[in-house]
């Protein structure tokens, strides 16, 4: 027999929604032999501060799932959502009421403001089961479970091994991202003819890309390209630049969409990522400038390809956590009723 869940949000499957978008593919993610998921979500638009707390888009939603409420096995709540309304509260307690199989998932809730706590804390009484961003706490007797957060890119390909070495940067084009002398570094390196083993750079990003294409003919640029597209882009690079500065964290959404494609990452990586992963000091840069790239670019065009799959094989099967069948599997143990 299939659980029936419910499943509330904001703008789901909204790529504009970080949660709306997150949730699409989670439950993309649920074996629909076994399950039965029904979606109580709106399209709730930010537009001020005062359009929020009286918007009742979400409170339609929340009286349906009341009425319906006893049909469902389990109830996942993933909040924030993008209205305010703090009827929000009364309706989900009221649900609880009738069905205490309310799962909140919450979203880096370090992050939020005091109000939002407020809300939060009362949602977490009106709960059973509690998912938190790892590395996040809350004092509360409920059920916890901890997961990361994923690749806002799913691998829709797998792990090709290639025979040249692609390179790719991903990402919007700001004063924290280092891109102009990565773009240097690249354009001096091929035009240096001697140096073999650089075959093409994919550029991608959804900001405005005019008079780069220009100035790095020798540079692929694509402008707000679909995720899936950029998953294949992904799938035949070898490496992948992440000029970030301070450093690149773990809870940079971009590493994680290289790790999961096996795409070796080349930045200032923080102490926490090196002592995560070893093998990736050898792409280690201890600054941006145009010299040390281009050194780190001689420097990779000259290993040995097998050497280089080795390494992609290792981050791709150790960056499963990353994935969104590894959040899956979280709630399969909330419905099994295991223990974390």
């Amino acid at each position: 027999m299939k659980n029936k869940i419910a499943v509330v949000c904001t703008n789901y499957g909204s790529i504009k929604d970080g949660i709306g978008d997150y949730t699409k593919k989670l439950i993309a993610h649920f074996d629909e032999s076994k399950y039965i998921v029904d979606i109580y979500s709106e399209e709730v638009i930010k537009k001020n501060k005062i359009n929020l707390y009286f918007s009742f888009k979400m409170i339609k939603q929340l009286k349906k799932l009341y009425i319906n409420s006893l049909k469902y096995d389990f109830i996942i709540i993933e909040y924030p959502f993008n209205e305010w309304n703090p009827l929000i509260i009364y309706y989900i307690k009221k649900i609880y009421k009738k069905n205490k199989q309310i799962i909140l998932d919450l979203h880096e809730y370090s992050r939020v403001n005091q109000l939002r706590r407020l809300v939060i804390n009362k949602l977490v009484d009106n709960s059973e089961y509690l998912i938190l961003t790892k590395g996040e706490e809350l004092i509360t007797n409920k059920k916890r479970y901890y997961r990361l957060i994923p690749s806002n890119i799913e691998n829709y390909f797998g792990l090709l091994k290639n025979t040249d070495n692609n390179f790719v940067y991903f990402g919007l084009i700001n004063k924290n991202k280092r891109v102009i002398e990565v773009l240097e570094a690249w354009k001096e390196i091929k035009n240096l003819k001697k140096v073999k083993g650089l075959n093409e750079f994919y550029f991608v990003s959804s900001s405005d890309l005019n008079g780069l294409k220009e100035r790095y003919s020798n540079v692929k640029f694509y402008n707000s390209l679909y995720e899936r597209e950029v998953s294949e882009i992904f799938y035949k690079c070898n490496f992948a630049f992440f000029p970030i500065e301070p450093n690149i964290s773990e809870k940079n959404a971009t590493f994680k969409t290289a790790m999961i494609h096996g795409t070796i990452p080349i930045g200032k990586f923080d102490d926490m990522i090196l002592a995560e992963y070893p093998v990736l000091k050898k792409f280690h840069l201890n600054s941006y400038s145009k010299a040390e790239i281009a050194s780190k670019l001689i420097e990779v065009s000259k290993m040995n390809q097998e050497d280089i799959f080795t390494i992609r094989k290792t981050l791709y099967f150790l960056s499963e956590k990353y994935s969104f069948e590894s959040i899956k599997e979280i709630y399969i143990k909330i419905f099994s009723g295991g223990n974390e």
